[in-house]
Formats: structure tokens, C-alpha cells, sequence
């Protein structure tokens, strides 16, 4: 996706070049900084913790713009594109199920992005991510419940 490219505005710079006139770009991209999870109930430390994980990746620029769904519309309008249309959505997963299976999924999710950034196990956000988990799971226990788990997606449009 466009998140992991280095110079955004190059990319769609050139997207705009390639389709023909009156042709359409339709890009899908997210704010993963702002990520929710609840299991049956509201879990700050988890979102900050993901959300500094986040914070970090954009710090070291893996992937380039992990926020990028929020700042595209405004992008696409500056590479040339015209009638830019951009309707922000959840994308979300909701089920019910074991608390275990809930925070194997997120302890997952926080490693696929420290490994897709090259971090290692001791960075101190994921070390904080891997902390939180582990302070739910004995809070949690192998109670059932309601989880959620979403990233805010901006869909956007644009005529080239």
C-alpha cells in the first residue's frame, strides 16, 4: 500500500501520470496510530501502548507513513487528482471468544509490525506492547467476552 512508500507524493505524482484523463485512483489506507481494542470493556493501556508502537515506526519512517488514511484526500488533490471524495470507515473485527485467543491475536498483531519494521524484541515499545498483554491475560484470565479489534481506513477517490 501506499503507507509503505517512501515519497507518497512521487508515487501518486506518478499515478496521476499513467491513468488516462478521466481515469480513477481508489487507495485504501489507515491511521494506525489510533487502533482499538475492548474485550467487553475498554482497554487504554493497550491502545497507548500500540499507539507508541505506532508512534515509533513513524519515528524510524517503517513503514513510511503508518497515518497515512487521514492525510491522503489532501495528497491526492495536491498530485493533480480532481474530485477527491474520502469517507473514513472502521475496519474492524468483532467476536466472542476466549480472552487467550484475544490477546494471542494482539500479541501477533504488535510482532507482524515490529517485525515488518526490522525491530527486534527488545525495542521498548513492543517490550510495553508485550507488557500490557501479559497484565491482561492474568486480569482477563480465561474468561469469555465481546473483542474488538479497529483501525480507522480512509477510502478515497480521485479523478485523474
Amino acid at each position: 500500500t501506499l503507507m509503505h512508500t517512501e515519497d507518497v507524493e512521487a508515487a501518486l505524482a506518478e499515478l496521476r501520470r499513467v491513468l488516462r484523463p478521466g481515469g480513477r485512483l481508489v487507495a485504501v489506507e489507515g491511521d494506525n496510530r489510533v487502533q482499538i481494542f475492548r474485550f467487553d470493556e475498554s482497554l487504554p493501556s493497550l491502545d497507548l501502548a500500540f499507539s507508541a508502537l505506532f508512534h515509533r515506526l513513524k519515528a524510524i519512517g517503517r513503514p513510511a507513513h503508518p497515518e497515512l488514511g487521514p492525510r491522503l484526500p489532501a495528497l491526492m488533490a495536491a498530485a493533480g487528482f480532481r474530485e477527491v471524495e474520502a469517507r473514513p470507515h472502521l475496519v474492524r473485527s468483532a467476536h466472542e471468544e476466549c480472552a487467550e485467543a484475544f490477546l494471542d491475536r494482539a500479541s501477533w498483531v504488535a510482532g507482524c509490525v515490529a517485525a515488518s519494521a526490522g525491530l527486534d524484541e527488545s525495542e521498548p515499545e513492543l517490550v510495553r506492547c508485550r507488557e500490557q498483554i501479559a497484565a491482561l491475560r492474568e486480569r482477563l484470565g480465561g474468561r469469555t467476552g465481546r473483542s474488538l479489534h479497529a483501525v480507522p481506513m480512509w477510502r478515497c477517490v480521485g479523478l485523474a
